[in-house]
């Protein structure tokens, strides 16, 4: 589904570099939340969600948003931590924003899991 077709001298496909998980781990986190948000559903999502987990990125399902730790937290339990957590906000500003936060580990990707078919179950959007 093409909104704006595009003049035949520019590609009509990606470019097959787009496919390759290398190219992932050099790209900044504002191009990865990119990828991860726009190309809902593809092989591409799951790289870039896969670089940012790499980059300990967390990804909340339920407020489906990234967080990282800003510093170490005020708080460890088994079912939580409480602290200071970077954040991007997708929905109005489109930029990394730093809050005190309750991060419950059962709204959260497990950080080890890593084998693409249960992490892109995890990506699915509503």
């Amino acid at each position: 589904d093409q909104r704006y077709p595009s003049q035949a001298q520019y590609p009509q496909e990606p470019l097959s570099i787009f496919d390759d998980p290398r190219l992932y781990g050099r790209i900044d986190p504002d191009t990865l939340f990119y990828v991860f948000y726009y190309k809902q559903g593809t092989y591409q999502q799951y790289l870039a969600a896969k670089a940012l987990k790499d980059q300990s990125w967390r990804f909340h399902k339920q407020y489906q948003t990234w967080f990282q730790r800003h510093e170490e937290p005020k708080s460890i339990t088994e079912e939580f931590e409480q602290g200071t957590y970077r954040f991007f906000d997708y929905e109005s500003t489109w930029l990394v924003s730093v809050s005190d936060i309750l991060l419950t580990y059962a709204d959260t990707l497990p950080q080890d899991e890593q084998e693409e078919g249960r992490l892109q179950v995890c990506l699915s959007f509503p």
